[in-house]
């Protein structure tokens, strides 16, 4: 799991991800179900974080396109 989660070319200086420690929210007692059970969590919170990275580059592009940052100082008055 930590070459697929980690690229092999960024060395962030951090230690291995031990399956065995991870919190996985369900109870489980045999060791090899409990692995695989934090490998798909694991894979499931990266893939929600690309979804969230998705969702604020389509949040983004909309904005460009709603935004209209001219103004006319012809149609309105301020401090009137």
């Amino acid at each position: 799991i930590h070459a697929r989660v980690c690229s092999p070319n960024v060395d962030k200086g951090g230690q291995p991800l031990n399956l065995d420690t991870l919190p996985i929210g369900v109870p489980i007692d045999d060791p090899e179900v409990r692995r695989a059970a934090a490998v798909l969590r694991v894979m499931h919170g990266l893939e929600l974080q690309q979804l969230q990275v998705n969702i604020n580059h389509v949040i983004n592009e909309l904005q460009s396109l709603t935004a209209d940052p001219k103004t006319d100082s012809r149609l309105g008055r301020v401090g009137r």
